[in-house]
């Protein structure tokens, strides 16, 4: 297992809980994600017990664009319930985090819109909540590089220094693209440095599925209890994902996104628990309607619909702070369909299309 790294800031540190950063070391692709996980407290005295996991995808407001911003992916959601207990343990009743916003950001809020609240980063939460995400969960908090828009590989031809510049639309569109790319690092036409290659904008499904099974290789994940949630950008990434690998998730939770209700049947069996603001100006409730409307009408087994009249784009806040969504993860495990298609030990992509960025 790789060393964690040095995010570069001092918002991540905790002293009660392990929450490092670590990036990708293999993926379908020349790039993967710098990732943050959090281990239960008791995960390392207990050796035969497997964790059920989540994985968090944050929105664009959260991505980095400039060198070690990393702090911004970690201001809400997940990471954020994990830093507050971390101030929980250390004695802090009603913890909350004090992380600025990106450079970029600062001066206004990003998830505002016209009509919208104002930053809730720092909003307390409660200690039921911060204990059961932080001491029964393995999470995972991928933070998404948006400061580059083309990756670049160096080609080792005849011509000494000589770049390809590979469009981000390329590379997310095209598997076969991807593939190409895996070819030609294998037998050593292309050499890729990883911290060059970033995805650009949006989730890309196939990478974080590499990164799923990392780290199912390398933690005690129960693999029948993986679950997946985001906002915004990350909403959509939720349902993007499982409609890749629909056979691969316990719950789904998406926040305040949308997805392609064409296909909303192929995940029809797994249980989703959408939130939405009836305020939203930036991704209208009209998206998650949308899905809700195509899910019922293919009878899904298991879909709630919690709506916040008050609440613009950060819907958020109000949802990841309800005990009751920890609860009903914890309840559920994948059932349906036992396993993704081509899984073996709970990883779902070969090693043959992974390439190693190490």
């Amino acid at each position: 297992m790789a060393a964690p790294k040095d995010p570069g800031h001092p918002y991540a540190q905790t002293s009660n809980i392990a929450f490092d950063f670590y990036d990708q070391p293999t993926s379908t692709a020349p790039f993967g994600y710098e990732h943050y996980i959090s281990l239960p407290p008791v995960y390392g005295t207990s050796p035969d017990k497997s964790w059920p996991l989540i994985l968090f995808l944050h929105g664009a407001g959260e991505s980095q664009r400039g060198k070690n911003e990393s702090y911004a992916s970690i201001r809400h959601g997940v990471p954020k319930i994990i830093l507050c207990y971390d101030k929980y343990k250390a004695g802090m009743s009603t913890p909350s985090i004090d992380i600025p916003l990106a450079p970029r950001l600062r001066g206004r809020n990003p998830n505002k819109g016209k009509s919208g609240n104002a930053d809730l980063s720092s909003t307390p939460l409660s200690a039921e909540v911060c204990r059961i995400v932080a001491e029964e969960f393995i999470t995972v908090t991928p933070s998404l590089n948006m400061g580059k828009k083309a990756h670049r590989c160096a080609l080792k031809t005849e011509l000494r220094g000589f770049y390809a510049s590979l469009p981000d639309q390329v590379i997310l569109a095209d598997p076969n693209a991807i593939q190409n790319m895996v070819g030609l690092i294998r037998t050593g036409k292309m050499h890729c440095n990883p911290s060059e290659h970033v995805p650009g904008y949006g989730w890309n499904h196939s990478i974080l599925t590499a990164l799923l099974d990392h780290i199912v290789q390398s933690y005690r994940v129960d693999i029948d209890r993986i679950h997946v949630t985001g906002f915004s950008m990350g909403g959509y990434g939720t349902w993007d994902l499982a409609l890749s690998t629909p056979h691969r998730f316990a719950t789904l939770m998406p926040i305040c996104g949308g997805g392609d209700e064409v296909r909303a049947k192929n995940i029809k069996h797994v249980p989703q628990w959408v939130h939405h603001g009836e305020r939203d100006d930036i991704v209208p409730i009209s998206a998650s309607k949308k899905m809700v409307e195509a899910l019922t009408d293919a009878k899904a087994e298991e879909v709630r619909f919690s709506r916040y009249s008050e609440a613009a784009h950060d819907s958020w806040t109000k949802a990841y702070g309800d005990i009751e969504v920890w609860r009903w993860m914890l309840s559920h495990k994948r059932e349906h369909g036992g396993k993704e298609i081509g899984e073996v030990d709970g990883v779902v992509v070969p090693a043959e299309n992974k390439v190693s960025l190490t």
